[in-house]
């Protein structure tokens, strides 16, 4: 053996007997914690052999394997002695398992057996199957030994760390370095001479360590609290350790096995184990399970409160650009749940609960609006989580579910997002990623806390938007001061030329029609000015005849390509409607030029009439360019929001939706990218209105 290992050793020897004496020394480490002591003493007699080795003084490897495991065995017991001094709670921790300490005690007793039986030799032709499986043994053992280090200082609180941070890094160091050392063997059935030579200057280096963090210590017990995140790591941490061991043990076979092509073989079977183990490892069902077995088999508690309550408060707090409030809001609650999608209804007035947002599902179609019902009235009373009925079969305890809801299939959780007293909008979370156990007292309450949290959220965003849109009307308003002025110059001039009407009646038949029109728009500028300088705009209670208006609207509207078409579908045409002719015109007019801009000149623009259920409805459907479901959802009915740019102001559809919340209709949308859009006006039947007005 080269005289290298021999210094290397002889440097490791004095560096531990060094550590030993100054640990002896050290009051608080002899009475407290001896086996640290003894772990450093035995390493330093292990050195003293590998000299004795390396000098072919010692014949017999078999000799220095029986001092490392002990010595191995030693550093074990240090540290979970280590952690019973600092282990302060619940002692129902794996390292603390009689499983666990049964299967270290076997592994190493049968490696320190396998030690005496077989002969380790540096020369490979010796090196047959029981070498093989003592060098995984080894991999196996350094695998734990650093799963009880990542216990030990990141369960640590912050505040200790400084004093156990080098204990960890030193036993760490070590143990990392037995890993890579016998890793490499049991890949190539041989123990590198060149590692094992320098491993005693590694050691030495290390000894230093140990030593300063044993000086810092005053009192070696110190509060640990080992969080689910710490138990999930080591977890699988140590699962992807005996992965590696396996796929290590199998690829040996496949060597010896596959004849001229067993060495190939292991190399692309052991990086095809490693791509299945990146992917287990990014896949989020086997995070959840892993979490859910946690949770099931080391704490009593489904949730750690304070982390949980962390993560849903940053997520509510993100502000990211393009983002709604909601989204998070249903993120934050499915994280909770481990559910991989959701959607979330709000209330708005004078329509009811409707789909707001959704969160890794795509948006519908069409408009989902949810009307006050006895289900929703059922959450608000209960205002508790409710597992939605299998195939939606209610029974009677619970209301039967909206239609809304059933359309989407894989719907299994609702969680009502309460505000004060009342129910003001509810989530729907998909089924987890795994299989999860009953909604006990503790998820139904952390799902109740973090709904009432989110609903504030959310009032918040609506009450915000509600005043910007409010600041919006009110520049609106004092740009409408200047518009009219201008208003009352141009009505002047057009009262002067109604003046002078009479002077030319003897005219051409065409400046006949320019002037009934400017009288026409005179009036309307009338009309106008009153509705500006009044306070209250209110709606007028008159009957508006449908089939005159839509033909005024059709003549309004058919400067522009594509010219609408009218499909009457009642059979008489005597169809009147409550609310004001002016403002249901404008309404129309709006919606046919907004297809119009839509849809290309060869397209085709029309207004349907129906009855359905004594309502009238009329449906402008175009064949345009249609919208996105989230434009629909998210930014339709928002005022000042456009499509058009600077040609258009956004208020539009607004306008047309208000009116029709006024007069008791209401409007819906269904549109497909590429295929265009249908806009529904539903309007109570006169002789329905007509009898309440008048009582």
């Amino acid at each position: 053996m080269s005289g290298v290992a021999v210094a290397s050793h002889i440097s490791c020897t004095l560096a531990f007997v060094i550590v030993t004496l100054v640990l002896a020394g050290h009051r608080p480490t002899r009475t407290q914690f001896p086996i640290l002591i003894a772990s450093c003493a035995f390493t330093a007699i292990w050195a003293f052999l590998s000299i004795l080795y390396a000098a072919n003084i010692i014949q017999h490897y078999y000799v220095i394997s029986a001092s490392e495991l002990l010595g191995n065995g030693l550093w074990f017991l240090s540290l979970i002695q280590l952690l019973k001094l600092t282990q302060r709670g619940n002692k129902k921790r794996w390292f603390f398992s009689r499983y666990f300490y049964a299967f270290s005690g076997t592994l190493l007793l049968g490696l320190l057996i396998n030690a005496f039986v077989i002969e380790m030799s540096f020369n490979p032709g010796s090196s047959g199957i029981y070498s093989k499986f003592s060098f995984i043994g080894y991999v196996l053992f350094s695998v734990l030994v650093l799963a009880l280090v990542e216990q030990l200082y990141r369960g640590t609180v912050p505040e200790r760390r400084w004093g156990i941070k080098l204990l960890c890094i030193g036993i760490g160091l070590m143990f990392s370095y037995d890993f890579y050392m016998y890793a490499h063997a049991a890949l190539f059935n041989v123990l590198n001479t060149s590692s094992w030579q320098v491993r005693g200057a590694i050691l030495a280096t290390i000894a230093p360590l140990i030593g300063l963090s044993a000086l810092r210590h005053h009192k070696w017990q110190a509060e640990i609290l080992p969080s689910r995140a710490l138990i999930f790591r080591s977890t699988v941490f140590i699962s992807c350790g005996i992965y590696l061991m396996l796929m290590a043990v199998m690829g040996y076979f496949i060597r010896e096995w596959g004849g001229t092509w067993g060495q190939s073989l292991q190399v692309v079977f052991f990086t095809g184990s490693l791509i299945v183990l990146s992917l287990m490892l990014s896949s989020g069902k086997v995070r959840a399970s892993a979490k859910l077995f946690i949770s099931k088999n080391f704490f009593k508690l489904r949730y750690d409160y304070r982390e949980e309550w962390l993560k849903f408060s940053t997520l509510l707090s993100s502000d990211e650009d393009g983002k709604q409030h909601s989204q998070y809001v249903i993120k934050a609650l499915a994280d909770m749940m481990e559910s991989p999608r959701g959607i979330l209804f709000e209330w708005e007035e004078k329509r009811g609960y409707v789909l707001k947002d959704c969160w890794s599902n795509p948006f519908p179609n069409k408009d989902m609006v949810i009307e006050p019902c006895a289900f929703t009235d059922f959450l608000q009373q209960s205002r508790r989580s409710l597992e939605l009925p299998s195939r939606f079969n209610t029974d009677n305890r619970i209301p039967p579910v909206p239609v809304a809801i059933r359309q989407f299939n894989w719907a299994w959780l609702l969680v009502p997002l309460i505000h004060g007293n009342r129910l003001h909008a509810f989530v729907i979370l998909a089924h987890p990623r795994v299989a999860f156990f009953n909604l006990n007292w503790e998820v139904l309450d952390l799902l109740s806390m973090a709904g009432r949290q989110a609903a504030i959220c959310l009032v918040q965003e609506q009450n915000a938007q509600a005043l910007a849109i409010a600041r919006q009307f009110e520049g609106y308003n004092r740009l409408s001061a200047f518009v009219m002025h201008d208003l009352k110059n141009v009505h002047s001039q057009l009262k002067l030329i109604q003046s002078n009407k009479e002077k030319h009646e003897n005219n051409p038949e065409f400046i006949h029609s320019v002037y009934h029109t400017i009288e026409h728009t005179a009036d309307k500028i009338d009309r106008l000015l009153v509705q500006m300088r009044a306070k209250d705009q209110c709606i007028k209670a008159e009957e508006v005849e449908v089939a005159k208006t839509l033909q005024k609207v059709i003549q309004l509207t058919s400067h522009r390509q594509p010219k609408p078409s009218l499909d009457w579908k009642i059979a008489s045409s005597e169809i009147t409607v409550v609310g004001d002719e002016e403002v249901f015109t404008n309404v129309l007019c709006h919606l046919v030029e907004n297809a119009q801009q839509a849809t290309s000149l060869k397209g085709e623009i029309v207004l349907s009439v129906k009855l359905m259920d004594e309502r009238l409805v009329i449906a402008i459907q175009d064949s345009g360019c249609g919208m996105d479901p989230e434009f629909i959802h998210i930014s339709l009915y928002k005022p000042f929001v456009t499509t058009k740019g600077d040609k258009g102001m956004g208020i539009g559809v607004y306008e047309a939706r208000e009116y029709l919340h006024t007069v008791g209709g209401k409007l819906t949308v269904e549109t497909a990218k590429g295929q265009g859009s249908t806009f529904c006006l539903e309007f109570p039947h006169a002789s329905i209105l007509t009898e309440r007005d008048v009582a």
